[in-house]
């Protein structure tokens, strides 16, 4: 695997950097915790594509993370017991720190370890072309994606998962609400494969950046295609065989079967395009293969570790300039605005920035936890119909 020069040197996946923690501390935000840091629990199940995000990114940087496996319906009583009501997978847990949401865990994996080689971009340029296509994926294209299901395949006859889904999203998974929407989301999928082989790649570059390997522009630029790729797994709540996302956008469509016409989106038309898929699948594949198998672990064993560790972070501050007016201590509550919003979080603000809310809660076993989301795609609003002072 070739190297790649970044803002902290050289990087390759294969190799893992031995430098000490540095903690981060610039002005009102949180410092990293100075003991040594407990170990990264991811909650997913394998075929999630936002879950896979987050494994590719450790996966390219060498970070070790033990994994506790879900159910890819509603409950979850593993993440319950960690004191968060939040619906969406993947969450992490670093020591009495819950995180919830992809690209705050992508965020926080960065500030956190920053021992690792680093996959980000470090120009201004190349920084904005990373978070325009986070959001490109992530807000845009991802919720196109569901209406390329094939409506055939088996897991749209199983009533539990287009009940679950259709309580996660908030709209309809009937089979013909999805045939009506596919020529919309077809026109959208063409588009994006054409932006990226007329664009990014049109001068034959490997990598959207144009590195010698993988960055974090790929992995978001990934989600066109890996909302394509599935992989067939048992069933494990309705006891058959199906064919599941197993990876993210682009990476997702291009692989399910039925889910892009070949005479409109395939290697013909877009040979540069399939060819960086092609090309990003290996470079993780030899990425995983270095790094190991993250170890297992059940419910039970994962609640433990939470429970006896220290937090990762501290120090968080409410700014007392916010527009809510909401303080430290209060009481609120906190939800996705997008999706699983009927799933809201309550406890003591003890975090607000244009970044990040930050919460206490409690688990199951009545040790404090501080759960933290995302400011952007999230409401924070006082709990019990409190007053938030709001300064508008």
């Amino acid at each position: 695997m070739p190297s790649i020069q970044t803002d902290v040197g050289i990087y390759n996946p294969i190799v893992r950097a031995s430098k000490p923690i540095v903690p981060i501390s610039p002005q009102g935000t949180a410092q990293l915790c100075r003991a040594e840091k407990p170990e990264i629990i991811l909650y997913h199940y394998r075929f999630s594509p936002f879950a896979k995000r987050v494994v590719w990114y450790m996966n390219l940087r060498g970070i070790p993370y033990t994994q506790c496996l879900q159910a890819p319906v509603m409950p979850r009583p593993d993440v319950a017991a960690l004191g968060t009501n939040y619906r969406r997978i993947p969450l992490v847990a670093i020591g009495r720190d819950i995180y919830n949401d992809t690209r705050l865990i992508l965020q926080k994996l960065e500030k956190l370890y920053p021992e690792y080689p680093k996959i980000t971009a470090s120009s201004p340029d190349q920084k904005a072309v990373e978070r325009l296509l986070e959001f490109w994926t992530v807000e845009s294209l991802f919720t196109r994606a569901a209406s390329l299901i094939p409506t055939n395949l088996p897991l749209l006859n199983d009533p539990v998962f287009t009940k679950d889904r259709e309580d996660y999203t908030g709209r309809s998974w009937a089979k013909d609400s999805l045939d009506k929407s596919r020529p919309e989301a077809l026109v959208a999928f063409r588009r994006a494969f054409e932006i990226l082989e007329n664009t990014f790649l049109a001068d034959g570059r490997d990598w959207i950046l144009g590195s010698s390997s993988p960055t974090m522009s790929d992995i978001e630029g990934m989600g066109l295609y890996s909302q394509s790729k599935w992989c067939c797994v048992i069933c494990p709540f309705a006891n058959v065989l199906w064919c599941h996302l197993a990876v993210w956008p682009f990476h997702w469509l291009s692989t399910m079967k039925g889910a892009l016409p070949d005479d409109y989106i395939s290697p013909a038309q877009f040979p540069k395009t399939f060819a960086w898929i092609k090309r990003f699948d290996e470079a993780t594949r030899i990425a995983a293969s270095k790094v190991g198998k993250p170890k297992n672990i059940v419910g039970l064993e994962a609640t433990k570790l939470v429970s006896g560790s220290s937090f990762a972070e501290s120090g968080e501050v409410v700014d007392a300039k916010d527009p809510t007016g909401l303080q430290q201590g209060q009481e609120v509550e906190v939800w996705p605005v997008d999706s699983g919003m009927n799933y809201k979080d309550t406890g003591k603000l003890v975090g607000l920035t244009t970044e990040e809310i930050v919460i206490e809660s409690h688990m199951k076993d009545g040790e404090k936890v501080k759960v933290h989301t995302p400011r952007h795609g999230f409401r924070i609003r006082a709990a019990n119909g409190g007053s938030s002072s709001a300064k508008l």
